[in-house]
């Protein structure tokens, strides 16, 4: 069932900002397409929509906490309400957003990866590893860092074509591996690769199309993976433990899909972890040669 772009604004600043008046921090909702959702015993909204916002500081730093205290909803969490909003800032905005370029991982890949993730957490004190949200799994191509909200926009549109010739990739998550090394770990990963090492060439795409954006170039040599975990406290008998499960693990084959799309995610830094949203998707235009 259609609604109007006026119901629905109502019902958007009611939950974002809690009764209070849109106007109130400046937020300003562009609707372009919402429905009503009629289930058994409950009524949700979808909706494909963009907030604006002031670009003051303190404007901004309202909209956040309400839009994740809001996204952190159980009930609105489970119908992905918030899946399809995206955020945009004024140009005039100072404002940084600390991004990354990524490719998903699916649903039942990080099932398998976490279960991968669990076996591990069995062999160390439970806060000796900031463990990695399974939700939260992605092969990175290129953390970014900072970003001034303003080049925001021009950043999509070098990210855009890049992925307008590309392929789709057939990958593969397997086996498990430490940043730097097994003996002295900061970082457990599961490995994600490709046969045709295409995701190679598509990161160094990525790395090219990023440089006006970023401070530096990134590491020399790419390696896929969906980091599991970041070392906290973790003794040395503790990483031999974890090597040594890694290495019965071998190179078990945790999952493969094929990848149709990268995206821009944003990574808001909270006491209780980062918490991710994309900012863009986009579409591998090519298809997969044979």
């Amino acid at each position: 069932m259609p609604v109007g772009r006026c119901d629905c604004r109502q019902i958007l600043s009611r939950l974002f900002l809690g009764g209070q008046r849109s106007g109130a921090l400046g937020l300003e909702l562009e609707i372009d397409r919402a429905k009503r959702l009629e289930q058994p015993g409950q009524i949700t909204w979808r909706c494909d929509c963009q907030a604006k916002f002031d670009s003051t500081s303190r404007n901004e730093e309202s909209f956040r906490q309400i839009f994740f205290a809001s996204e952190s909803s159980q009930k609105w969490q489970e119908h992905d309400f918030f899946s399809n909003l995206q955020m945009v800032t004024n140009e005039s905005s100072n404002e940084r957003l600390r991004l990354f370029v990524a490719i998903p991982v699916p649903e039942p890949v990080r099932d398998a990866i976490a279960i991968a993730q669990r076996e591990l957490q069995s062999f160390v004190p439970r806060l000796a590893i900031a463990w990695t949200r399974p939700e939260q799994f992605h092969l990175t191509l290129r953390f970014l860092g900072g970003v001034p909200a303003a080049c925001l926009g021009d950043l999509k549109a070098a990210i855009g074509a890049v992925c307008a010739d590309a392929c789709a990739l057939q990958l593969r998550a397997s086996g498990i591996g430490f940043f730097p090394d097994a003996r002295s770990p900061r970082v457990i990963w599961a490995g994600i690769q490709d046969a045709k090492k295409c995701v190679i060439d598509l990161q160094r795409q990525i790395e090219a199309a990023v440089q006006p954006f970023v401070a530096g170039r990134g590491p020399e040599n790419f390696a896929g993976h969906a980091t599991l975990g970041r070392m906290r406290d973790l003794k040395r008998s503790d990483a031999g433990k974890l090597a040594a499960h890694s290495q019965a693990i071998g190179d078990r084959v945790l999952g493969e899909w094929m990848a149709h799309e990268i995206e821009i995610v944003r990574s808001d830094l909270f006491p209780d972890g980062a918490r991710h949203s994309p900012v863009a998707v986009f579409q591998f235009r090519a298809s997969l040669e044979a």
